[in-house]
């Protein structure tokens, strides 16, 4: 009898290969993060300009007023013995405010440097009860050591609301001024 030889082994049906899983559909989550995000960096972005913007504004302000004093300070007797010819002045980014007999004060020193030494000047601003757009402004030197405290002199700074303002010496204090309280 004539068998016929038996099948050859049956060889593992290949896998079929997987469709691809169907693409995700974008979440509204993922969405709401990156508007979020975005959100949040334009307002860091607007505040840090915001604060540039204002230190600038400042930075101005206070070198306007420095570019005012200096022909004062440069030209004190006291000073040139101390320091010689003023080079640079530069404001200290300390500001001290302290409330005396009913009125706002603000101190402040600026750094001075000439040509044989150094020293500093300590500002004192104060306004007027009555008159809100008058300031006066007392300057004193002090040497490098602090041995001596020389007054440099008092002025006004004024605005009329008008355009028209100014700085001026003041030979003395109105009555109702009178003691302002000395500078830390």
């Amino acid at each position: 009898m004539n068998v016929p030889p038996p099948p050859p082994p049956m060889a593992p049906i290949p896998a079929m290969p997987m469709a691809a899983p169907p693409p995700k559909k974008s979440s509204a989550l993922k969405w709401i993060l990156i508007g979020c995000g975005a959100f949040a960096f334009l307002g860091v972005l607007a505040c840090g300009g915001c604060f540039l913007v204002g230190i600038m504004l400042v930075k101005g302000v206070i070198n306007e007023g420095v570019a005012k004093v200096k022909p004062i300070i440069a030209s004190n007797e006291t000073v040139k013995s101390e320091i010689g010819e003023l080079r640079t002045i530069s404001p200290r980014w300390e500001v001290k405010t302290d409330r005396q007999n009913g009125r706002e004060a603000v101190n402040f020193t600026l750094d001075v440097e000439g040509d044989k030494g150094k020293g500093t000047v300590m500002v004192k601003m104060f306004g007027h009860e009555r008159n809100k757009n008058e300031v006066f402004v007392m300057m004193t030197f002090v040497n490098a050591n602090g041995s001596k405290q020389t007054p440099i002199g008092t002025w006004r700074v004024h605005d009329d609301g008008k355009g028209h303002g100014g700085f001026e010496p003041v030979k003395e204090l109105p009555p109702d001024m009178q003691d302002p309280g000395t500078q830390d």
